[in-house]
Order: structure tokens, then sequence, then C-alpha cells
């Protein structure tokens, strides 16, 4: 009994926020669907349905209006250059020192900050990613700039790195915006 109720305490709540993350992700998936075909309505619906599911898909908000667009490289290297300092000049390390004076309303995103001290820093995936991205930019540039369902998934995948270099000391931040843009 005491298993049972173990796992209906622990477990069942722990599950359960991978499916709200999971149900986020593919109400995304259908939303960039919809805005690679110009249905907007539709997304919109499915961006909004996704947000009622998990409330990080706020942030997802601005992102709808810039994923399908074409970015170019100098602003590629403008972002990844941006991304890079972030990771570098240590901001995940500084919000997790101070996340007690930034969150003062809010325990739970400080219990998110303070979760996963030690991040993810610089891992041998991301260093993958990197160079796999790398090469899909550069060897497949003339389908980026004529279809748009490819160029929904390479800027989703670009958001998903750069959200994974800047954030990287912040470990729920990057497994969570990370995983539901690589789904």
């Amino acid at each position: 009994f005491v298993f049972l109720l173990y796992y209906w305490l622990f477990m069942g709540s722990l599950q359960f926020n991978v499916i709200r993350t999971g149900l986020l992700g593919s109400c995304l998936i259908l939303s960039f669907a919809y805005k690679s075909i110009n249905k907007n309505k539709l997304s919109l619906l499915w961006l909004v349905i996704g947000i009622s599911m998990h409330y990080m898909g706020l942030i997802f908000i601005p992102v709808w209006f810039i994923i399908d667009k074409q970015i170019k490289t100098k602003y590629l290297i403008i972002l990844s250059s941006c991304a890079l300092v972030v990771f570098l000049s240590g901001v995940g390390r500084l919000i997790n020192t101070y996340a007690s004076y930034l969150f003062l309303f809010s325990t739970r995103l400080e219990g998110y900050t303070n979760k996963d001290a030690d991040g993810y820093g610089l891992s041998v995936g991301l260093v993958f990613n990197i160079i796999f991205f790398t090469y899909l930019w550069v060897s497949n540039r003339h389908k980026y700039k004529t279809y748009v369902q490819f160029r929904i998934l390479m800027n989703c995948f670009l958001t998903s790195l750069l959200i994974a270099l800047a954030l990287s000391d912040l470990g729920i931040f990057v497994a969570r915006l990370g995983q539901v843009l690589n789904l």
C-alpha cells in the first residue's frame, strides 16, 4: 500500500507533467503545420489550445510570428553569437544565484531554477546538434528558401539550439522548451 501511495503522489504528478509538455508539443506541431499552409486561424487556435495545456506555451507566442520567416545567414551568426555570449557570461548561473530575489511572488519558479543548479553546460549532444544544424543549413539553403515546411523545421531546430545554448545553466528550461521544439 505504501508503494502505491508513493507512486500516486510522486510518479503520477511527474508523469502528468511530461504528458502536459507532450500535449503542448503536439499542439505546437499542429499550429506550425497549419501556419505553413497559411491557415492562420487554425494555427492560432492550436497555439491557444497548447498554451492551455502548459503555461510554458506562452513563450511560443513570439516564436509563432517568426517561425516561418527566412533568417539570413548574417542574422543567424548574430543570434548564435548572442547565445554564445550569454552562455559564456554565465547569465544562467546569475539567475540561479539570485532566483529568490527575482521570483519574490512565485516560489514555484524559484524551485525550477534551483532544481538543476549545475545545468547542462556544453554537452556532446548539443555540440552534435550544432554541427548537424550547420550541415543542414549549408547543404539545404535552396530548400530553406523554397519550402515553408522545411523552413519551419529548421527554425524550430535553431530556436531549440539557441535556447539550449543560452539557457544551459537552467536545465529545466532547456529540457522543457528545447524538447518541445525537438518533437
